[in-house]
């Protein structure tokens, strides 16, 4: 059996290129009337060969990644600015300049995103003070893509700088800044685009930018309708060696329409010299050919000329459809229909959607069916009519099978044909299939050909897996009386499927791919099947290959979302998920989405390395990672579910860990006001972060009015509760930071007894013994700190109190207590404390030595 490589004539090679050299010298050769469907058995075996190339650099590519360090390089790209501190507007500004002249950096947003992340983190001015160097900067320097825009639009606040008066008076003096002001609001597409076309062309930064330049200027000239204008500018300004092929393409686009349509006085020759110029440099860039055989298909009056240069055209670049429609088109002007059917055919098969494509293959089909019905040479047979309404019913010509019925001799095939036919003119209209009828049709006929079409259409676009479940005896007895097709078999792994069997339903998938690896929609029920088996890894090959051809099918980019984020490539899905939000429609985003983002945003940002240039990665991540959650739609069960409650709480845990306060206290809030359903420790948990974001904020005066009347009553009827003991912490800590120092040493030495007397296991380990004695000495240092004798000496008695275990740290208390004691004129006790000091220093030596030391100075005067 031939393979596709021997059809082309060729070895297997990763080589596109190679293949399509092999599809042109095969066609070369055939005849484009006796030999077309040779030419399209070309075509398909070069979509199949490239299909194949495609998924093997696919393989290629995911073993790359994986032998890969497991952060990306984009994230690695993140910490460049690490050692550098951008914090006044002339620092970012000649970074961007850095990055822009740099052509490895200019089109990498993570780059931007650095300094700008940079800049906000360490900036010594307001933030809008950064929009007007920004926009001066942009005014000289505009090839930048849409995406830093958009990066640079969110970090200052040029929206509020372009309302302003300061921003009307700039303009007076330099209106040129307005289009800046335009690309900063919407982007701009068209340099978009043309940074693109020129990323692979040999021409250095400064070639490109003036190239854009002067093509953003032709641009601005046609919309004003001055054509030739933009046409001299292009032609004048940049040299024909330089001109890539799509500025030819774009100078050919402009007079094309003058010269070849509306024949303007002195067009046509410019078109003409323009088009052999252009081919003098690219004389096999697609477009170029394209443009010449328009040219002939809408400007040469002999029909057998234009046919004779469009076959020469396809010889070139035979995979070009555009040139198949205008040859079949010629063909159809020339009556020969049974040529131009077969392009109009074959088009549809790849376009199935394309309007141009039906309507033309419909009327060609019908000048064919006339001229067949007309020919009397023709024998009206039983096998006549078959094909007539084969073909008929190929095309859903539901009209001229009806007029053809009445004809039509009574055999029980063609009858069951005919009942087909009603059976699809229903479903067409009504979306209802007619099973009935489909049955009947069935019962008339033994016809392979005919039985085959029958089942397939009463089996396929089942809308729900129930439905396929419903039909067990249909699709068993098609893969029985079909056993080698692969769509039985497709149709058998669905029923397994759809009853659960998902094991088996994968084996019947990928049998029915190995005898027709065309249908690349199996790949999609591949995933589906091993996403079910948990084999989470394949689900992810498999959808990975299906989107190559559908990246905005939405129900692949949930599969592959879920599928990253189930074998832990969190990295993955996070991005993915972001895909999916861009393509989904608003109103279709569930909770479960926003849930699995949260949590794929929480576990790649902790699988992180922990540095000082990761932190501020991280937070750069989680801050577009929050801007995206703020703007997607929270649908009605978000908030009564244990789901919406557990999102909040993974976004609310890593504000808490980067110390973004303000959002971590948005959306804890959240979770304890909107949320309807939340489980206990999540409930727990939201209300200590509540506390602790308000006290990283400076919410003291609110702490204490939350907390103080509750916490107060409770802690006299509850002796051993660890929140009451975390809320008397946070009140202390509120008095200490209003000033109120009397009220914070009253807190705070209540806080460490209520610690120290609760009963419990849990609290008497080693950890929570040494957080206690470190709590408590920390009150002595505060208060000694700043020269409070009385409450240096009050901590202290709590500290020894609560301390009954000798410490290193009694030395450093007791001298501590003892300089207070001298403060406050008791002597007395001051050398009770320094005879002290002595003591503690025999038993932990050397820790507080100098301490010591002076205590003994002391004692010895006295």
């Amino acid at each position: 059996m031939v393979n596709d490589w021997e059809r082309l004539g060729i070895t297997p090679v990763n080589n596109k290129e190679y293949i399509f050299k092999a599809l042109r010298e095969s066609v070369k050769e055939a005849n484009f009337e006796s030999d077309l469907e040779q030419v399209f058995k070309y075509l398909e075996t070069y979509k199949s060969l490239v299909t194949k190339v495609d998924r093997t650099t696919s393989e290629l590519d995911k073993l790359t990644s994986q032998k890969k360090d497991s952060s990306d390089e984009n994230e690695v790209i993140m910490f460049l600015d690490a050692e550098s501190i951008y914090s006044t507007p002339e620092q970012l500004v000649e970074r961007f300049k850095e990055i822009y002249q740099n052509p490895a950096l200019r089109f990498n947003k993570l780059i931007w995103k650095s300094a700008i992340a940079n800049a906000k983190t360490h900036s010594e001015v307001e933030l809008n003070v950064f929009c007007l160097p920004i926009i001066k900067f942009l005014n000289y320097h505009f090839a930048v893509k849409s995406d830093v825009l958009g990066e640079i639009r969110k970090a200052f606040p040029f929206l509020n700088y372009f309302n302003s008066n300061e921003w009307k008076e700039v303009l007076e003096v330099q209106a040129e800044f307005k289009k800046i002001e335009t690309f900063l609001k919407v982007g701009h597409s068209d340099i978009e685009l043309y940074v693109e076309c020129l990323k692979e062309e040999p021409l250095t930064l400064a070639e490109k930018d003036l190239l854009i330049k002067h093509l953003i200027t032709a641009d601005d000239i046609l919309k004003k309708g001055k054509i030739k204008e933009a046409y001299i500018l292009l032609a004048n300004e940049i040299p024909d060696d330089k001109k890539p092929a799509f500025v030819w393409r774009k100078m050919l686009n402009i007079v094309f329409r003058a010269g070849v349509e509306y024949r303007q006085e002195g067009a046509l020759s410019i078109f003409i010299n323009t088009l052999n110029a252009s081919l003098s440099y690219y004389p096999e860039d697609r477009e170029l050919l394209y443009i010449r055989a328009l040219y002939f298909f809408k400007a040469e009056s002999n029909l057998l000329k234009v046919q004779e240069q469009l076959i020469n055209t396809l010889k070139i670049i035979p995979n070009y459809e555009k040139v198949y429609y205008l040859l079949a088109r010629i063909y159809l002007e020339l009556k020969k229909y049974d040529e131009a059917l077969i392009i109009f055919r074959n088009l549809q098969k790849t376009d199935p959607l394309n309007g141009a494509y039906i309507v033309y293959t419909a009327s060609t089909f019908r000048h064919y069916i006339a001229k067949r019905l007309n020919d009397s040479n023709v024998v009206r047979d039983k096998g006549f009519y078959l094909d007539m309404l084969n073909q008929l019913i190929s095309l859903d010509l539901f009209e001229e099978i009806n007029e053809l019925k009445a004809e039509i001799p009574l055999y029980p095939d063609l009858e069951a044909l005919l009942l087909f036919s009603e059976a699809l003119e229903k479903y067409s209209s009504s979306g209802e299939k007619d099973f009935e009828k489909l049955d009947h049709a069935l019962s008339l006929t033994a016809n392979r050909e005919i039985v085959f079409k029958i089942k397939k259409h009463y089996l396929d676009n089942m809308l729900t897996w129930d439905e396929i479940a419903s039909k067990r005896e249909a699709i068993m007895t098609f893969h029985e009386e079909f056993p080698e097709s692969w769509l039985s078999i497709y149709h058998k792994g669905k029923y397994f499927y759809a009853v659960g069997e998902f094991q088996h339903a994968y084996d019947c998938y990928k049998q029915a791919f190995e005898l027709n690896a065309d249908a690349t929609y199996i790949y999609y029920s591949m995933a589906q099947a091993c996403q079910r088996l948990q084999r989470y890894e394949e689900a992810v090959e498999y959808i990975s290959l299906d989107m190559q051809k559908s990246r905005y099918s939405i129900s692949s980019a949930k599969i592959l979302a879920i599928c990253c984020f189930r074998m832990g490539n969190y990295s993955r899905a996070f991005t993915e998920y972001k895909w999916l939000f861009s393509i989904i429609p608003p109103k279709d985003i569930i909770k479960d989405h926003l849930y699995y983002y949260a949590c794929s945003l929480y576990n790649y940002i902790n699988q992180l390395e922990a540095s000082q240039t990761n932190v501020k990665y991280k937070t750069t991540l989680l801050k577009d990672g929050l801007d995206l959650f703020e703007e997607l739609p929270k649908p009605k069960d978000f908030y009564t579910s244990y789901l919406g409650s557990e999102t909040l709480h993974w976004l609310t845990s890593l504000c808490r860990s980067l110390h973004l306060n303000t959002e971590g206290l948005h959306y804890t809030r959240q979770i304890l006001v909107h949320c309807s359903y939340v489980k206990e420790w999540i409930h727990e948990e939201a209300t200590d972060f509540e506390l602790y974001f308000m006290r990283e904020l400076g919410m003291n005066q609110e702490i204490i009015e939350k907390l103080l009347d509750k916490t107060t009553k409770s802690m006299e009827e509850d002796t051993n509760n660890s929140s009451l003991a975390l809320r008397s912490f946070y009140i202390a800590f509120a008095y200490d930071g209003l000033g109120d120092l009397e009220n914070e040493l009253k807190w705070k030495t209540k806080t460490a007894y209520y610690y120290a007397n609760m009963e419990g296991e849990e609290y008497r380990t080693e950890t929570q013994l040494e957080w206690l004695e470190n709590f408590t000495v920390n009150i002595v240092n505060r208060f000694e700190g700043i020269f409070e004798h009385k409450k240096t000496i009050e901590a202290g008695k709590v500290y020894f109190d609560i301390q009954k275990t000798p410490h290193f740290r009694y030395t450093m208390v007791a001298y501590y207590m003892a300089i207070a004691y001298e403060a406050i004129g008791n002597k007395e006790k001051s050398l009770q404390y320094h005879q002290k000091v002595i003591e503690y220093d025999k038993q932990f030596p050397d820790v507080f030595a100098d301490f010591a030391e002076i205590s003994r100075l002391i004692l010895n005067k006295e």
